[in-house]
């Protein structure tokens, strides 16, 4: 019986927490530490290209936008 591979993920902000959803979807054991006590909006933003690479970047990640 093998285990999985455990990856520790440092941040829980857009890309630690795209990086965690996608290396759970390969089938690793993920864990997220964050420093903060309490995740909110400060105010950042994510701007999406309309070229071919930056769309099938986004639609391999199988995130809801």
């Amino acid at each position: 019986m093998s285990r999985k591979p455990s990856v520790a993920v440092i941040g829980a902000g857009i890309g630690g927490v795209t990086v965690a959803l996608n290396l759970l979807r390969a089938g690793f054991d993920v864990h997220v530490y964050e420093q903060a006590r309490a995740l909110r909006e400060v105010g950042a933003g994510i701007q999406i290209s309309p070229k071919p690479r930056a769309s099938s970047i986004i639609s391999g990640s199988s995130m809801n936008w």
